[in-house]
């Protein structure tokens, strides 16, 4: 396990800086739970979500960089374009 534990390890940190979208699913507190399209529920980690606008709503999409990862989890911040601005 420690073995499958470094390869995700190195995955994750290689995503560290990139562009993606996000699906968001819940609010918790001052970030949101969110999906990147890789990230198949029940299997995978989820995406903690920092910056989202206050007027989003679950079921948006959301543009997003990742920031880091917290064990299976990934770390992002939303990026502010006019997409994700009502």
């Amino acid at each position: 396990m420690e073995i499958q534990r470094k390869i995700v390890r190195e995955k994750l940190a290689a995503l560290r800086g990139t562009a993606d979208t996000a699906l968001l699913l819940a609010a918790k507190g001052k970030e949101w739970i969110g999906r990147l399209p890789r990230q198949a529920p029940d299997v995978d980690g989820i995406t903690r979500i920092r910056g989202v606008p206050e007027t989003a709503r679950t079921g948006d999409f959301i543009p997003l960089t990742l920031t880091g990862f917290r064990g299976y989890d990934l770390l992002a911040d939303a990026r502010k374009t006019g997409a994700n601005e009502r």
